[in-house]
């Protein structure tokens, strides 16, 4: 067995233990929330995609909404602050 066929087991056998960890920390937790919780963790939208079993363009759509919906809550808050 080769040095680069070794890394490619190593590899594989990382990538299984992310999935592992990724699917136990985002058990029960809706698509979009867990969306939120695997990407600041690293992992990367094909990663996430297959976590959450579906397309790495739909795990691009719910981080979008969810940073929007972040960055309006801020914008509330903001303006709440200024009509104190």
């Amino acid at each position: 067995m080769t040095s680069d066929e070794q890394v490619d087991i190593v590899v594989n056998r990382l990538e299984a233990i992310l999935k592992l960890l990724a699917l136990q920390t985002t058990s029960g937790k809706k698509a979009g929330e867990a969306a939120s919780l695997l990407e600041p963790a690293g992992l990367d939208r094909r990663l996430i995609s297959e976590v959450l079993g579906t397309s790495q363009d739909s795990v691009r759509a719910l981080l979008s909404q969810r940073k929007k919906g972040q960055s309006s809550k801020k914008k509330e808050v903001v303006g709440a602050r200024a009509g104190q």
